[in-house]
């Protein structure tokens, strides 16, 4: 059943060859179970390799995951959950790992990890992606249905992130679930006036969706970016007891004015560890550090500030080295995601900022051979990592780095963890998933 431990564990890299896995199905199970060998080798050699000798670590310290080990240590304390943000591009968004994304990438996986772990967490942030569609059940997701009067205005994470529902009565909205909770956190940003809830397809109260208050069944949460009329306003459903419901959300009346909504999020009380995968295809750091600096409507005001987590992984390089821009531009735009993600200062609007740890992740070698797709290996890949190095070693930031982990994409690739080349396959998104899981669970 699963996996099965048959002696071709490889050292520090630790995990199965593609023989021991033959389909996604497997993995799924792997990931469902907790006494098989695999597993308890796994954890061993990680954990043991940890302290330096395990190659593609840098920087990894307690000392530097002081607010993630802190937020671990809190929610096995019967504390609120840890929480975990992933950015990037397509490779952490899930494009090759298998079935639907957010479930199969290398964050869903990890999601899954932790819940087994700590206990069952809800879906963390789900932005409201253009490519989504603005109708019917969302595609390449499960989770969001569209109807009546739906449009794509320019706010969110990266720019692309947000869903406008124009007032038409009832028949337009927006619908979450089912999921797994006991409530809903809704982020919109400052437009429109009132909100109806309909949980598990009752009507409930009403909420705010611009700055102020008229009395609604479900207040707007303080701390967020919302003052001078701009600004985010999120607020809390209550639905009921634990288990999986489902959300309809609908601005009030019929007079065409909007209401924006640019993520959900199906929380959980208590312990556990929540992942956010706010990951999206084809971005680069140009898209990482957009930010809406007065009225926090977008960008990292959003993926960093709004999200409150503890831990912000950062995934990036692949695009920005296929799309040929200049090492010294990537870094520097690297660094202003890391001091933002970490920062305690104020940001816009009265919103409470980030301060969060940051962990660096360092792709994988990808094939030169069929990427990028104009064989242009200019910058040189490696330039990329070493920035992101230099990086670690001057800011203090944990860095993973796959590339070092498989200095050679013929070893990756014969490992099956390679989908196309640059993408992950299904068992390839299990090696990110557990590699980084080990990682945070054993620092």
């Amino acid at each position: 059943m699963g996996w099965k431990y048959r002696g071709n564990l490889r050292g520090p890299k630790g995990l199965p060859a593609t023989s021991a896995a033959e389909d996604d199905a497997a993995v799924a199970e792997f990931v469902a179970t907790d006494t098989t060998e695999t597993r308890r080798e796994v954890d061993r050699v990680v954990r043991g390799a940890l302290g330096g000798a395990l190659a593609g670590l840098r920087n990894v310290r307690p000392d530097l995951l002081t607010k993630w080990r802190a937020a671990l240590a809190r929610q096995a304390g019967g504390g609120a959950a840890a929480r975990i943000t992933v950015s990037g591009d397509s490779v952490a968004w899930g494009a090759g790992s298998g079935g639907l994304f957010l479930l199969s990438s290398w964050p869903g996986r990890m999601q899954r990890l932790f819940d087994k772990e700590y206990g069952k967490q809800g879906t963390g942030m789900m932005p409201l992606w253009w490519d989504l569609g603005t109708s019917g059940p969302g595609s390449n997701n499960w989770i969001f249905t569209f109807a009546g009067s739906i449009s794509n205005p320019v706010y969110g994470i990266y720019g692309p992130g947000a869903k406008r529902i124009t007032k038409t009565g009832t028949s337009s909205y927006i619908e979450f679930g089912p999921v797994w909770c006991d409530t809903i956190r809704v982020y919109c940003i400052s437009e429109g006036g009132v909100a109806r809830a309909v949980r598990d397809g009752v009507a409930g109260g009403t909420f705010r969706t611009n700055v102020g208050s008229l009395g609604e069944t479900y207040p707007m949460l303080p701390g967020f970016a919302a003052g001078g009329g701009n600004g985010q306003v999120v607020t809390d459903i209550p639905m009921g007891a634990l288990g999986m419901h489902t959300l309809r959300i609908y601005p009030e009346g019929s007079d065409g004015s909007t209401m924006t909504v640019v993520a959900m999020e199906a929380r959980v009380a208590g312990s556990g560890v929540a992942v956010s995968n706010v990951a999206l295809s084809s971005q680069t750091t140009q898209q990482l550090v957009m930010d809406d600096a007065v009225s926090g409507q977008a960008g990292m005001s959003i993926s960093f500030d709004a999200s409150r987590s503890d831990l912000h992984i950062l995934p990036w390089g692949i695009n920005d080295w296929q799309n040929h821009y200049p090492v010294a531009d990537f870094k520097g735009r690297m660094l202003t995601a890391i001091r933002r993600a970490r920062t305690s200062a104020p940001v816009a609007n009265g919103g409470t900022p980030s301060n969060g740890d940051v962990l660096l992740v360092v792709p994988h070698r990808p094939d030169l051979a069929s990427w990028p797709s104009d064989h242009g290996n200019t910058p040189n890949f490696d330039l990329y990592r070493q920035a992101l190095h230099e990086l670690s070693d001057a800011e203090g930031v944990p860095l993973i780095d796959f590339s070092e982990l498989y200095p050679d994409f013929s070893a990756w690739d014969a490992e099956g963890y390679s989908y196309d080349g640059l993408h992950l396959s299904p068992l390839g998104s299990e090696a990110y998933a557990r590699t980084i899981y080990q990682v945070l669970t054993n620092v």
